[in-house]
């Protein structure tokens, strides 16, 4: 995957990046999923996902009553590895690419956005081009 317009800054040793998506991106099988946490899998830090909480999300976006369908706040991903930055006019700014070997990535926080952005994209395809705030941490651990 490859994303332009991206800002690389770094926080306590973890680079992160900053950048908008759009919602046919970001909801592509296989590009994130949650890391959910159960008996047989006590690594996972993610609740299960609650199917009525996407519908919520996706009722909201397709909105057609005049309100305001914003999304302002950012979806945290994790990439676990290392991803390749290309720099364009300053050292802070350019181009992101995640190679394919480290994907999905992990859903820390905005698991039920993207499934509301799933069912969002799949009954209107326009809204594969609606934008999304991500941020994104690299090889951060659980």
């Amino acid at each position: 995957m490859k994303f332009e317009n991206v800002t690389r800054f770094v926080q306590d040793n973890v680079t992160i990046y900053l950048m908008a998506v759009r919602a046919g991106n970001l909801t592509k099988d296989g590009v994130s999923q949650p890391d959910v946490w159960t008996p047989a899998h006590r690594d996972g830090y993610q609740r299960e996902p609650e199917p009525r909480r996407f519908k919520k999300i996706s009722d909201y976006l397709m909105r057609t009553d005049g309100w305001v369908r914003i999304l302002p706040q950012a979806i945290l991903l994790n990439v676990r590895g290392k991803c390749r930055f290309h720099p364009g006019g300053n050292k802070d700014s350019g181009t992101l690419e995640i190679p394919d070997s480290l994907l999905p990535l992990n859903e820390v926080d905005g698991q039920h956005r993207i499934g509301g952005l799933r069912r969002v994209v799949s009954s209107d395809p326009a809204m594969a081009d609606y934008p999304v705030v991500v941020v994104l941490t690299e090889d951060l651990k659980r």
